[in-house]
């Protein structure tokens, strides 16, 4: 008995390599040769714009990332959401982004910003200092508890908002 089953064994195990081997060599030789290996090397400089395409596993619970703890939600911040300077990862700087310079004050306690002029929300409205206090406000308001504010500072509330507009 033990025989016969070792038999069947062996008997199944010879078919399934030989198929598999039927089926591995049949897949290489139908292969086109790849398009990647055979494209050609392009010089040209990047250009801002065009299409992102991301797939995420989840929906995220809500496009504010005021309140979203997900993992999808920071995902999805990191896509479409701007910052006022941004780190540049190469130099460890900050760099300008939605603001287009800054100063401070000598005793490091206030920093003006200017606004990049020109820029506007997907819906067309422009981006302008109140957003800039609406945003702060909301980030420190205890009753939103954004999970962000834990990231941005252990005080608890760092930062005096003044608006100075300036007529260009």
């Amino acid at each position: 008995m033990a025989r016969k089953l070792f038999i069947s064994l062996a008997v199944f195990a010879i078919v399934v390599a030989v198929g598999a081997a039927v089926f591995l060599a049949r897949r290489t030789s139908n292969r086109a040769p790849s398009s990647v290996a055979a494209a050609p090397r392009s010089e040209a400089t990047p250009a801002r714009g065009g299409e992102l395409i991301a797939s995420f596993r989840s929906e995220p619970p809500t496009h504010n990332r005021y309140v979203d703890r997900s993992a999808t939600g920071d995902y999805l911040a990191l896509l479409t959401h701007a910052t006022l300077v941004r780190v540049n990862r190469m130099t460890d700087t900050l760099e300008p982004w939605l603001a287009e310079s800054w100063t401070e004050s000598p005793d490091h306690l206030a920093f003006t910003l200017k606004l990049r002029p020109g820029v506007v929300f997907s819906d067309g409205m422009p981006f302008t200092s109140a957003d800039v206090v609406f945003s702060f406000r909301a980030l420190y308001d205890p009753r939103v508890n954004s999970p962000l504010r834990a990231t941005r500072s252990s005080m608890e509330s760092p930062f005096r908002l003044k608006r100075r507009i300036r007529q260009r």
